[in-house]
């Protein structure tokens, strides 16, 4: 098994504990406690950074399809979606009702598009 795929292997852990940390601090409930809300920040900064270094390497090797190109600029913006919304739910400010229900879509969503990314990229050779 080559880095590429350990990285992807390590990128699936990673969504799995974002959402095991994620299920916690819902239950958890309002006011979020500081910790729990800092792992889960951690563990969301650390899959950005995995994917962003697995599309990096990848690069090196091989020229980007325009769908690899496409899923990835998709997958970037739900993460973006997610961390904001996921930033301004744990504010002791109220939220509109949508605001949660983005939250709860927008992790999923980007899963599945990550999912996409990836399974793009394995089953492209590189170089």
């Amino acid at each position: 098994m080559g880095t590429l795929q350990t990285k992807i292997i390590g990128a699936g852990f990673l969504f799995l504990l974002i959402y095991l940390s994620g299920n916690w601090l819902s239950r958890a409930g309002k006011p979020y406690a500081s910790g729990i809300v800092t792992v889960h920040k951690f563990i969301s900064f650390a899959e950005v950074a995995l994917l962003y270094l697995v599309i990096r390497q990848y690069q090196q090797t091989a020229t980007l399809t325009t769908s690899e190109q496409t899923t990835a600029f998709v997958t970037a913006g739900l993460f973006v979606i997610t961390i904001i919304s996921g930033g301004l739910l744990s504010t002791n400010k109220p939220m509109p009702a949508i605001l949660l229900l983005v939250h709860k879509a927008a992790p999923y969503l980007t899963l599945v598009s990550t999912g996409v990314a990836l399974n793009l990229l394995l089953t492209h050779p590189a170089g």
